[in-house]
């Protein structure tokens, strides 16, 4: 069984930035971080309105030592709903995108909006190059399981109740940046 690399990849911060950079203009009010990794989103919400949630409980000590009153669990805050549902980079290690946006939608407020980042398909072959030299992280890229485009990604926010709000590419068009609210 292999260890998880401690290095983290050159890119890996850069790209984080750009990401965070995208959807900043875009949250609001209390957030749900879903896939909060080192919780740099936090920096960003005042610690009473944001949650992060994330899969990985090797990572909760990380992120509540740099951020210690916000609040960073593994279990989804069930009851509770939110101005704006946040995940970067998390829908495409997804098997099912509109069951994963079903599942944001299902903790919004109304008039909330749901806020992602993934890679755009038709470049993803550029962060497997860049996985296999070093500079992005080859168990992040391995993970994909939904790299899906602007098509697919309307057809599944519809699926799950959603409209599209903003569509827009960032990073060269390396990665897509939607926000997504409540259809009628």
């Amino acid at each position: 069984m292999n260890a998880r690399p401690t290095r983290v990849p050159l890119l890996t911060p850069w790209l984080r930035n750009m990401r965070i950079a995208a959807v900043g203009p875009h949250l609001r009010g209390d957030v749900l971080d879903i896939g909060f990794g080192n919780g740099q989103i936090a920096a960003q919400v005042a610690p009473a309105q944001y949650y992060g949630y994330e899969l990985d409980p090797q990572v909760l000590p990380a992120a509540q030592a740099r951020f210690p009153h916000h609040t960073f669990s593994t279990a989804l805050p069930e009851g509770r709903r939110f101005d704006c549902v946040i995940a970067l980079a998390v829908i495409e290690h997804t098997p099912d995108p509109a069951d994963f946006l079903a599942t944001c939608a299902r903790f919004l407020r109304a008039g909330g909006k749901v806020v992602i980042t993934t890679p755009n398909p038709t470049l993803e072959w550029t962060h497997g190059v860049a996985a296999r030299f070093g500079l992005l992280s080859h168990e992040a890229h391995d993970d994909h399981q939904s790299v899906v485009g602007r098509r697919e990604l309307t057809a599944a926010a519809a699926k799950a109740g959603l409209k599209v709000d903003v569509f827009r590419y960032f990073m060269l068009g390396a990665n897509q940046l939607l926000v997504l609210s409540s259809s009628p």
